[in-house]
């Protein structure tokens, strides 16, 4: 809106005039703008979009077109209700009947490895230089579109899973403490621990690698099985 001096103004009621005038206009941006969501939400190929997206994150990467279809619906007969359309998801056979299909990103393997270990932590710098390193610092990708999904970009820092691994698991992260004694006598004996961070029993050759490497919880918390979910 164009300024006008002071000098030009010789009333109280000219200010509210021009204020008035401002504020309708504003309105009526708004409200086209209210218009133009609305349109674009209810339209099939945006619950579509939406839908997909939330399969891959809760699904596999390549999300199966018909728990696609069952969460576009929901979308759409809820007007965009994202909590429905989750409700929606997690109830699909393709959801319950999953497992492993999904490649850990750095964020969740390393809270993931917090959580199963019981760790306490500061979540202090050094675990932030650990996301860094496996190329998921926070807020930090350069576009809006936010860090990839897909387990393909993530594969080439896998060294820096393991190195966080072997450091965790041997209490050398500053601020960051692991109980493995404790872990493994919560965990019912060592066949126990195997269990809880393989999500599963562990095959013959797992139990000897676990119990010849001198290194059974790191071996853990690199292996293929806890960094899909």
């Amino acid at each position: 809106m164009r300024q006008i001096p002071d000098s030009q103004l010789s009333s109280e009621e000219e200010y509210r005039n021009i204020f008035e005038s401002a504020s309708d206009g504003l309105l009526i941006v708004d409200m086209e703008l209210d218009r133009v969501l609305e349109i674009v939400t209810k339209h099939p190929a945006t619950a579509r979009h939406l839908s997909t997206k939330l399969c891959q994150r809760f699904i596999a990467d390549e999300p199966p077109l018909s728990a696609v279809e069952v969460v576009a619906k929901v979308f759409i007969q809820t007007s965009g209700d994202i909590p429905a359309a989750l409700r929606a998801l997690f109830a699909t056979d393709e959801f319950r009947q999953q497992r492993g299909n999904k490649f850990k990103r750095p964020f969740n393997y390393i809270v993931s490895a917090l959580r199963a270990t019981n760790a306490s932590t500061d979540a202090g710098l050094e675990i932030i230089d650990y996301l860094r390193r496996m190329g998921h610092a926070p807020f930090n990708y350069p576009t809006p579109d936010g860090y990839p999904e897909p387990a393909a970009p993530w594969m080439g820092t896998l060294l820096w899973r393991w190195n966080f691994a072997l450091a965790v698991s041997d209490n050398k992260i500053k601020g960051t403490k692991i109980d493995s004694a404790a872990l493994v006598k919560n965990s019912g004996g060592d066949a126990g621990l195997m269990a809880h961070l393989l999500g599963r029993k562990a095959t013959e050759d797992e139990a000897q690698a676990y119990h010849d490497s001198g290194a059974g919880l790191a071996l853990l918390l690199a292996s293929p099985a806890f960094q899909r979910c």
